[in-house]
Order: C-alpha cells, then sequence, then structure tokens
C-alpha cells in the first residue's frame, strides 16, 4: 500500500512539473478585440518604440533600440500574420513626408488614445498594411548595489495593435518583469592596536549587481507577442 502510495505521488509531482514547465508567458495585462480572432487581418506595420516620460533622456535611445530589436526576432517568429518591420516602415514615412505627424499622433494615442484618420489612410496607401502595431516603453531601471535593499533590474512596456480602417484598438497588453542581484553586507570586526586596545570597524562586503535590461526586455517581448492570437485563414 505504501509503495502505490509512493507511486501516486511521484506520479502527479511529475505532472504538476511537466504542465507547469509547458506553460507559455503571457502579459500580465491583455485585451483581444473580437474581430482580431475573425482573421481579416494579416499585414500589420511595426512603428519604432517610444518611451515613457519618466524614462531618463539617457537611457532613451538604448532602451527603444532594444526593445525594437527584440520585438523584430519575436515577431519573425510568427508565421501568421505578416509584419512590416519599423525599418521598412520609417523610411517610408520620411520619404512620404509623414514622420512627424506619425511621431505626434503616436504621442497623442499614448496620452489620450486618439486617432488620426487621414494619416491612417495614408498609411494604408503607403504600407498596403491592414493595421500598426505601436510600443511604449513604461520602465528600464537598474539599481545599483546597495547596503538597505536587494538591487534589481526592472523593465515594463506594452503594445497595442489598431486596425486602420476604423481606428478600433485589436490588441493592447502590457507587462513587467524584474531580477534581482545581491544586497551589499555591513561586515563587522574588531582590530587591537600595539597597545592592545580594541578597535571596532565596519566594512561593505558582497553585493552582485542585477543583470541589464536587455536580459529583462528579452521576457517582457516574448510576453506581450505570445499574447497575440492565433490568425486563423480569413474566410471571406
Amino acid at each position: 500500500m505504501r509503495a502505490r502510495s509512493l507511486k501516486w505521488i511521484f506520479l502527479s509531482s511529475l505532472l504538476i512539473f511537466l504542465h507547469s514547465g509547458c506553460q507559455t508567458l503571457r502579459p500580465q495585462k491583455v485585451f483581444v478585440h473580437r474581430s482580431l480572432k475573425l482573421g481579416t487581418v494579416e499585414k500589420i506595420a511595426v512603428f519604432p518604440f517610444s518611451a515613457a516620460p519618466g524614462i531618463p533622456s539617457s537611457e532613451l535611445q538604448v532602451a527603444c533600440g532594444t526593445m525594437d530589436n527584440l520585438l523584430r526576432s519575436e515577431l519573425d517568429g510568427r508565421m501568421d500574420y505578416e509584419f512590416i518591420p519599423a525599418t521598412t516602415v520609417v523610411p517610408a514615412l520620411e520619404a512620404a513626408g509623414l514622420q512627424t505627424r506619425a511621431e505626434q499622433w503616436i504621442e497623442n494615442w499614448a496620452n489620450h488614445q486618439e486617432i488620426d484618420g487621414e494619416l491612417f489612410d495614408e498609411l494604408s496607401r503607403i504600407l498596403r498594411a491592414d493595421a500598426v502595431l505601436v510600443g511604449m516603453v513604461d520602465r528600464w531601471e537598474k539599481m545599483e548595489v546597495q547596503e538597505e535593499t536587494t538591487p534589481a533590474t526592472i523593465v515594463g512596456a506594452s503594445i497595442a495593435i489598431i486596425e486602420m480602417d476604423n481606428g478600433i484598438t485589436l490588441y493592447d497588453a502590457s507587462d513587467e518583469d524584474y531580477l534581482e542581484g545581491e544586497r551589499a553586507r555591513k561586515i563587522r570586526f574588531t582590530t587591537f592596536s600595539s597597545n592592545g586596545i580594541p578597535e571596532e570597524h565596519i566594512r561593505t562586503r558582497g553585493g552582485e549587481a542585477p543583470p541589464d535590461q536587455i536580459v529583462v526586455a528579452e521576457t517582457v517581448v516574448k510576453a506581450l507577442v505570445a499574447g497575440i492570437p492565433v490568425r486563423k485563414k480569413d474566410e471571406r
């Protein structure tokens, strides 16, 4: 009886382990419009990431550039949609004289979810896309090793897919993740002078910096892309 019980416990634990290991990443917050599941949206133009006001100006280029590269790599693995990369979208906007207007729209969208219908008409004509994907870096932090707190690297981001025909938000997701380092420790010790007088000392030892932001950003981007529903074949 005991042998059977142990065997059952082992099998149950194995199933739980396998189940947890097969779980895919998903964004912490996600909204999916029902029309995205119909398969009518196929071509999606990807805009470069922009950054939230809280991101230091010294980190803007690195943060957005890193997220752009990670997103492109992750989207390349999706065969159900045709993603037009930002490296193609930006030159097309510049050639059409729409780059400044597009940047202004992205800012308005981030703050008020406003739609520029005329811009969308032009984008649809130039890029021949059904929707646009915009991304925002919300957090890009790496704490230094300290004595009082555990240092951590924190990255947060969001992406949205907006249909150009009607301005409907088809997909809106945000995710945030972090990895910790090791905080420094105060070591107290006593030494004695030549006269035998004790002297108390405090020295800081240990401490390990957290990983760079790109390590955490990769997990965030994977989660954001994983939340995009698999496209069904358009039956129109």
